[in-house]
């Protein structure tokens, strides 16, 4: 597996492992994505997160979250990221207008949502 870029003012993680939370533990993309940070050298599963935990104590671990959850869970985790000043990948799908709102908003206040509809990225050309 390749490792981080060389180190440089903007890579916030240089010569440390970067910690990483990930939500919706108990599905399937949860678990592919746990698996993987387990795998590369350059990552650490610093916590997981399913329904009825406490996302705010999950993510204090972390440096970095990935999301596969569910869309009526991203406005909760977005508040947390932007509270915590913390960097989010969404994996998630399926998200209503109001919530790509609450996306683009937090985007603008903590410039550190990243928004990756994976499902829609990579599907097959007809």
């Amino acid at each position: 597996m390749t490792s981080l870029p060389p180190c440089s003012a903007t890579i916030t993680y240089c010569n440390n492992t970067m910690k990483i939370l990930v939500t919706g533990i108990s599905g399937r993309m949860g678990q592919a994505v746990k698996q993987a940070v387990e795998q590369h050298p350059d990552t650490e599963l610093a916590s997981t997160h399913d329904v009825g935990q406490d996302i705010a104590a999950a993510f204090q671990l972390a440096d970095i979250a990935i999301d596969f959850s569910f869309h009526g869970f991203t406005p909760e985790l977005l508040a947390t990221a932007v509270q915590q000043g913390k960097p989010l990948v969404i994996g998630t799908t399926g998200h209503t207008a109001e919530e790509k709102a609450a996306i683009a908003q937090a985007d603008e206040v903590n410039h550190a949502a990243i928004i990756a509809e994976i499902a829609q990225t990579l599907k097959p050309a007809p």
